[in-house]
């Protein structure tokens, strides 16, 4: 916060801010937002698309992935993901998948989120 006073401060002398903009600077952030829940932005990310895919790539493989990483890390708000849950959901696809394979689904679920 001290650094947020000290910043305005030097903006207000070089004239950068006015009087009454300080407040944008020091006021304190919210904390946490609410999150949209993992398998909401897949939606999402399927309707914007799906419509451009072609080949052998079909919506249903990426609803299958799609599914498979559910499985694995649970559907929860996307910003409550942490890195160590998600490489704990890494090593158990790995379990039963080709090293190929998982880093596909990671690629999905890395264009979602």
């Amino acid at each position: 916060m001290t650094s947020k006073v000290k910043t305005a401060f030097s903006l207000l002398r070089l004239g950068v801010l006015t009087e009454g903009q300080e407040h944008i600077l020091i006021l304190p952030t919210p904390s946490k937002t609410k999150s949209v829940r993992l398998s909401e932005l897949y939606k999402f990310y399927f309707a914007e698309k799906s419509p451009n895919w072609s080949g052998s790539r079909t919506a249903g493989e990426f609803n299958k992935q799609f599914e498979n990483i559910l499985a694995v890390i649970a559907d929860h708000p996307a910003g409550d993901y942490e890195r160590t849950s998600l490489v704990a959901g890494r090593e158990k696809l790995s379990e039963s998948l080709a090293p190929k394979t998982v880093n596909k689904y990671l690629s999905l679920l890395s264009s979602v989120m």
